[in-house]
C-alpha cells in the first residue's frame, strides 16, 4: 500500500491535478507509461492550503518484482502553482507488515540525513537487539547482530547507500521498533 499525504498550496488556486506513475521497468521518464491514479484537487476542504488530503493506493499488482519506481507528476492545470506532498510511505507484507510498531523510546538522529546516523534509546539500556535497514521496496540492505543500545548514541555510516527512503527496524525479545529514514 503506498500512502501519502497532498495539498495545493496555495487556498486560492488549490486546483492542482497530479498523477502517481509506478514502473517496475526502470525510473527514466520514458518507463513511466500509464497513470496508477490522477486527480484534481478541490477548491475547498481536505487537500486546500495547510489542510492535507490523505491518498492510499493499493499497489500490490507489483509485489514480488525486484525493482519498482514511484513518480509524481503535477501536470495539466493552469498556473501549475504549487502541489505538496509528505509522509509518502510503502508498507509491504514481508518483511515490514509483520514488525510490532512501537518506537517512542528509540530516537534516530540527523533524520534526513546525509548517510550518517546515530541511533539512542530515551530510557534504559537494550542488549542483544537486532539492527536491519529496508529499502522503500522492502530489501534488506544493511543488517547487525547483537546490538547493545543505551542512552549513548550509535552511529551507523549508510553513506554508502543511495538517497532515498528506508525503514530501520530494531528488535529484540520482547520489543520491536520500526521508523523511517531519509538519506539525501
Amino acid at each position: 500500500m503506498l500512502t501519502y499525504k497532498v495539498t495545493g498550496r496555495d487556498s486560492e488556486w488549490s486546483q492542482e491535478h497530479y498523477s502517481v506513475y509506478v514502473s517496475s521497468a526502470g525510473n527514466d521518464i520514458a518507463d513511466f507509461t500509464e497513470a496508477l491514479f490522477e486527480e484534481t484537487l478541490p477548491a475547498s476542504g481536505k487537500g486546500t492550503g495547510e489542510s492535507f488530503k490523505e491518498v492510499s493506493l493499493d499497489i500490490s499488482e507489483f509485489a514480488g518484482m525486484a525493482n519498482v519506481y514511484i513518480a509524481f507528476r503535477h501536470h495539466d492545470c493552469v498556473g501549475e502553482r504549487e502541489l505538496h506532498l509528505r509522509d509518502i510511505s510503502l508498507e509491504s507484507e514481508f518483511p515490514l507488515g509483520q514488525v510490532d510498531i512501537s518506537s517512542s523510546e528509540l530516537l534516530i538522529y540527523p533524520n534526513p540525513n546525509s548517510g550518517k546516523i546515530s541511533l539512542k534509546y530515551r530510557e534504559n539500556q537494550v542488549g542483544n537487539s537486532q539492527i536491519e535497514i529496508f529499502s522503500a521496496l522492502g530489501q534488506l540492505v544493511l543488517s547487525m547482530q547483537d546490538v547493545t543500545l543505551s542512552r549513548a548514541p550509535l552511529e551507523i555510516d549508510l553513506g554508502n547507500m543511495p538517497k532515498g527512503f528506508y525503514t530501520l527496524v530494531v528488535q529484540g525479545e520482547g520489543y520491536c521498533n520500526q521508523k523511517q529514514i531519509i538519506i539525501e
